[in-house]
């Protein structure tokens, strides 16, 4: 076994917060399908796009 360098551990672990971005815009967008699910979905994907901007100027 060796330690892993620091490109492995950055590919292992997805490297930073912009999938949170990603995702929160994905889900955002797949709950505008109707009413029930906009209330579920919005706030969801709200949060974790809020919390992949927070964290991407870190």
């Amino acid at each position: 076994m060796k330690e892993l360098s620091m490109q492995e551990v950055e590919n292992v672990s997805g490297g930073d917060f912009n999938d949170w971005q990603n995702g929160g815009l994905a889900v955002m967008g797949l709950s505008l399908y109707s009413p029930v699910t906009a209330a579920f979905g919005l706030p969801i994907g709200g949060a974790m796009f809020a919390l992949g901007s927070f964290y991407s100027y870190w």
